[in-house]
C-alpha cells in the first residue's frame, strides 16, 4: 500500500518479538524552514506524531533527541498512555534550541520509546524520525511581501490572496477577517469549514527578488486541535500539517529567489463531521543574498 504523500514512516525502527507488527507510527512529512525571530532564548521546538497501539498491553511512550549536537537541551520526556488499540496525535514539546543557528541547515531524529507497565517500564520497541530543519531569521532578511488580512475581504480575494472552496460546503462564504485571534494588527483570515471533506484554498503569486534563498514564513491556529490537515504548495516543495493543541504555531516554506512564485494554501476538514476554524496571520515572504 502506498503510503500518503503528508506522512512519513521511521527512518529505524525495533521491537521485541511479539511487539513486530502491533505498534505503527506515522509523523508529518515536512522538512520546515522555520523563522526563529521574537523566540526567548533558548526556544521551544515541537515534534508531532501519530501512533496506534495494537498491541496486547497498555504503551506508555517517551520522546527524546538522537544526538542533536551543540546549542540543543533535551531530556526524555513522558508524552502518552496509549490503550489496547487506541490511536492518538500528540507531540514532544520539551527540547529546546538556543538561538544563533539561524542561516544553517540542521538534521534532527527523535526517538519515540515504546515502554509497558509504566513510563520507567520495559523498552518494547522504538521508533527514529529525521527531519531537516533550515533556521532563519527574517530581520536579517529583505521582507518582499507582508499580508496582516486588516482589510475585509472582497470578490473572492483577501489580501491579494483568491480565495476558493468545496463546492460541497454549506452555503454562504467560508472566509473571513477574525477579530478575536490575531497575531499582528486586530485580525486575521479564518478558513472555517462546515463539514467533513470541506476545503478552502487561497492562493497568490508572490514577486521574490534576488537572493541566494527565499522563504514565506506565517502563523497558524487551529480551533479544535488535530482536526485539519493544512497543506501548503510552493514551487519547491509540499507540506501537509496536522495541528495539535490549539495555540499559534509558526510555519515556514521554502520559495524560489529571483522569480515569480506561486503558493497555495488549502485547509481540509479531515477529520470531524462537525465545522471548525483554520485562523492564518502575519504571512511575510523573505529573501537573503
Amino acid at each position: 500500500m502506498e503510503q500518503s504523500p503528508r506522512l512519513r514512516g521511521p527512518s529505524r525502527s525495533a521491537r521485541i518479538l511479539g511487539a513486530q507488527g502491533k505498534i505503527v507510527s506515522l509523523a508529518e512529512a515536512r522538512d520546515p524552514s522555520f523563522q526563529i525571530d521574537g523566540e526567548p532564548n533558548p526556544f521551544t521546538v515541537f515534534f508531532p506524531i501519530s501512533i496506534t497501539n495494537l498491541y496486547t498491553a497498555t504503551i506508555y511512550v517517551t520522546a527524546l533527541l538522537v544526538g542533536p549536537g551543540a546549542g540543543w537541551t533535551d531530556s526524555e520526556q513522558n508524552v502518552a498512555t496509549l490503550g489496547i488499540g487506541a490511536s492518538a496525535r500528540i507531540e514532544k514539546n520539551n527540547a529546546t534550541r538556543a538561538t544563533g543557528c539561524e542561516g544553517t541547515n540542521e538534521t534532527i531524529t527523535v526517538r519515540w520509546r515504546y515502554r509497558t507497565g509504566s513510563y520507567a517500564g520495559p523498552i518494547i520497541g522504538f521508533d527514529d524520525f529525521t527531519f531537516a530543519i533550515y533556521w532563519e531569521l527574517i530581520s536579517a532578511g529583505t521582507v518582499d511581501d507582508t499580508d496582516s488580512f486588516e482589510t475585509a475581504p472582497t470578490d473572492g480575494t483577501f489580501d491579494g490572496w483568491a480565495m476558493t472552496e468545496n463546492p460541497g460546503a454549506a452555503a454562504g462564504t467560508h472566509w473571513f477577517r477574525n477579530a478575536s485571534y490575531y497575531v499582528n494588527g486586530a485580525y486575521s483570515c479564518e478558513l472555517r469549514t462546515s463539514a467533513l471533506g470541506d476545503w478552502i484554498n487561497m492562493a497568490k503569486t508572490f514577486t521574490v527578488g534576488a537572493g541566494s534563498r527565499a522563504g514565506i514564513y506565517g502563523y497558524m491556529k487551529v480551533g479544535t486541535s488535530g482536526i485539519h490537515v493544512v497543506v501548503i504548495t510552493t514551487a519547491l516543495e509540499v507540506q501537509y500539517l496536522i495541528l495539535i493543541g490549539t495555540a499559534w504555531k509558526r510555519w515556514g516554506a521554502r520559495l524560489n529567489p529571483g522569480a515569480d512564485n506561486d503558493v497555495t494554501i488549502r485547509a481540509y476538514g479531515y477529520w470531524a463531521p462537525t465545522g471548525t476554524s483554520v485562523y492564518i496571520d502575519f504571512i511575510r515572504v523573505v529573501r537573503w543574498a
